[in-house]
């Protein structure tokens, strides 16, 4: 699934809201510090974040009130979306849900958003997800036209009585749906020849749809694309320690972000839950006793990954006794001694972990939130991270913020410049932009508002 475009709708920091279109590849926003570009990459990756990021309240911080001209407004958390992402449905995925129901076929587009609450909703672009009364009636009237022995019971009676009450618009489903599937029920019990029992499969179809769209939002919810947000403060150690990462998985209400680390330690065989249930002594004996699986499993991994990092190849080893994984840069000549990965090479690293990781183990895409990659890097290493990037992006849509206007800036896809204003954050194309995004269906010109 591709996203299309995403909205953050009322944030405490970017106040106004409108939508903005993620490129198929890159998007890169620029700021001047404090406009509120970390914000964004943390709303939206509250859409569906990973495993790592187990926020319970993302927007805690979210105005308990809106002002609504002269009035303020109270926000009802569980009634107030925040954050809202919507996705290009591919192929497999809508056949996947035509066969829950063939109205699916029709779906272009999935909308996607988390409440203040963080509950989320999925919705599908132009199709109910219930049906209405009015698209039942006609075929109740029908049955009981087949059916007029049904009058004389008496909780049959009862509801078909009810059922001339109803409004045309009501939306059939919970409660409503299980009655009416009650009465079904018990009209099948009186249906006895074909055409009855045709109106009473017609009858369920429209009765079920909410239940069906709920199987679909279930199988939609796991092929969504994970947003994986990256910083400098949660990129993947030059040290994995085992123990220590036990210890904080331990620690209940923790907001535990050091994705990469448990996404390393899950391709080499470690579970988190083990890591969270086991005893330190537990922890120590298996890492002694399959020592040389991981071993080789670090040199493979390591292997691999080279295939996304540009004139490093990394080297990834296990210290027996200590529990701890290194992990050493190699120049690609070996001309020299492993060395300590630095900055950008986290950055590289990083990506190249979560991306082996998600297509290994969870046989989907990221989208990558990268929050400063380039903040204190040299030419070269940006050059290099740039590189890196580009190669992401041919099989991951990355959204970049960029602490530097001259980041990626040659770079092809679609470029944004966040600049806050009393009221609210604004995004503003760049000039050599403006003319594409016309061609896009957004107005030449045009400034897309936060």
């Amino acid at each position: 699934m591709q996203l299309l475009r995403c909205k953050v709708a009322g944030h405490f920091v970017l106040q106004n809201s409108d939508w903005f279109t993620i490129h198929a590849k890159r998007t890169t926003i620029t700021g001047p510090a404090g406009s509120g570009k970390s914000t964004l990459l943390s709303a939206l990756r509250s859409i569906n974040p990973p495993f790592c990021h187990p926020d319970p309240a993302p927007f805690t911080a979210f105005p308990d009130f809106v002002a609504s001209g002269h009035q303020a407004r109270r926000v009802i958390p569980a009634k107030k979306t925040a954050a809202i992402g919507v996705f290009i449905c591919d192929n497999t995925l809508r056949n996947t849900l035509a066969a829950i129901d063939p109205l699916f076929m029709d779906t272009d587009h999935i909308e996607v958003g988390r409440r203040l609450d963080n509950s989320r909703w999925i919705t599908y672009v132009e199709i109910a997800a219930s049906s209405r009364w009015s698209e039942l009636t006609p075929v109740l009237k029908k049955l009981r036209e087949a059916l007029p022995e049904s009058g004389d019971d008496r909780e049959v009676a009862g509801l078909w009585q009810e059922g001339e009450s109803r409004e045309p618009a009501e939306r059939i489903k919970e409660e409503l749906a299980a009655r009416l599937n009650a009465l079904l029920d018990r009209l099948a019990e009186r249906a006895g020849w074909p055409e009855a029992r045709d109106l009473l499969q017609q009858a369920r179809f429209i009765v079920n749809r909410a239940a069906r769209f709920k199987k679909a939002r279930e199988v939609t919810s796991r092929s969504l694309p994970v947003f994986l947000y990256l910083h400098k403060d949660n990129l993947l150690s030059a040290t994995i320690d085992v123990d220590r990462l036990a210890e904080r998985l331990r620690q209940e209400g923790e907001n535990f972000q050091q994705c990469p680390d448990l996404f390393f330690l899950k391709l080499l065989g470690i579970e988190p839950d083990f890591l969270r249930q086991a005893a330190d002594h537990e922890i120590s004996g298996l890492l002694r006793q399959d020592g040389r699986r991981y071993e080789a499993a670090a040199r493979k991994l390591g292997e691999r990954l080279g295939a996304y990092l540009p004139g490093t190849i990394p080297e990834l080893s296990l210290s027996g006794a200590g529990g701890t994984f290194m992990i050493r840069a190699r120049n690609s000549r070996g001309d020299h001694a492993p060395a300590a990965i630095s900055g950008h090479q986290r950055w590289m690293l990083s990506c190249a972990v979560s991306t082996w990781y998600f297509s290994e183990r969870q046989e989907r895409q990221p989208i990558f939130l990268l929050d400063e990659p380039d903040a204190g890097l040299g030419r070269e290493e940006k050059r290099e991270l740039e590189t890196m990037l580009g190669r992401l992006s041919d099989s991951c849509q990355v959204v970049v913020c960029a602490s530097g206007e001259d980041f990626l800036a040659d770079a092809s896809g679609r470029r944004y410049r966040l600049r806050q204003e009393e009221g609210g954050g604004v995004f503003l194309l760049q000039p050599k932009e403006k003319k594409e995004c016309g061609k896009a269906g957004v107005p030449r010109g045009s400034n897309l508002f936060f």
